[in-house]
């Protein structure tokens, strides 16, 4: 038979939250497969303000403090199964997921700190931001079995990881009083993949109820690749730290 279902989600919290979702599941005598699939989009916006004050040498020091901070998150998910058999004692398997969520922020925040009476300081930071999580995954599995007495099964798994977190910061600093204003812009990537790949093969060898015999071999290969590069904007050219 087959079978299917489609859901939605709405919602509102700081911000508005959507997604959605559908699964379709079909199976005969031979082959059977499985299809599942999920997305949300959560919206949040942040708000901070923070004000202080301190007494030295008769000067009451006052700094206030800002930010809001507006981020998006998306998540998806999809997962996929297909099963055939071979034969009335071999079935074969072939699986797929794949998931992806992106966190972006988009930020400003603002410092206006009054030193002293002859000196404030203002100082705003812009800030683009994303997280980007990527991972997928294969699997191909077979199993088969010798009358009663033995069975051997093989697969192979592949996974694949993936970081990208890029952010860009703006900063701004006044000085009011001598009228003078410094700049600076800083950008930050950060590449991350991973790789695994996994191989095994099991055996099994039952003579009789009270006995059996098991064999196996597994073997595992990964990687790994961290790429950081920060740059700064130096006289309209971007320069590696």
């Amino acid at each position: 038979g087959k079978n299917g279902s489609i859901g939605l989600t709405l919602g509102y919290r700081a911000a508005e939250t959507y997604g959605g979702n559908f699964s379709f599941n079909l199976r005969r005598k031979k082959f059977g497969w499985l299809i599942d699939y999920s997305g949300l989009r959560n919206h949040n916006v942040h708000r901070m303000e923070m004000n202080r004050r301190s007494y030295e040498d008769g000067y009451v020091r006052t700094v206030n403090d800002q930010s809001d901070r507006e981020n998006n998150t998306v998540q998806q998910n999809l997962n996929s199964v297909f099963e055939w058999r071979l034969s009335d004692r071999t079935i074969l398997n072939v699986g797929f997921t794949g998931y992806r969520r992106k966190w972006s922020l988009t930020a400003l925040a603002t410092d206006d700190n009054h030193v002293a009476m002859d000196s404030t300081v203002i100082t705003s930071m812009n800030i683009v931001e994303s997280n980007i999580w990527k991972s997928a995954t294969g699997a191909v599995g077979l199993k088969t079995k010798n009358k009663k007495k033995s069975e051997a099964s093989f697969s192979l798994d592949y996974l694949y990881y993936h970081n990208d977190n890029p952010s860009t910061y703006d900063n701004d600093a006044f000085y009011e009083q001598q009228r003078m204003q410094e700049s600076s812009r800083i950008d930050l990537k950060k590449d991350t993949p991973i790789r695994i790949f996994v191989a095994k093969a099991d055996y099994v060898y039952s003579p009789s109820a009270a006995m059996s015999l098991e064999l196996g071999v597994k073997v595992t290969t990964s990687s790994l690749d961290n790429n950081v590069l920060v740059r700064r904007l130096v006289e309209d050219v971007w320069t590696a730290d």
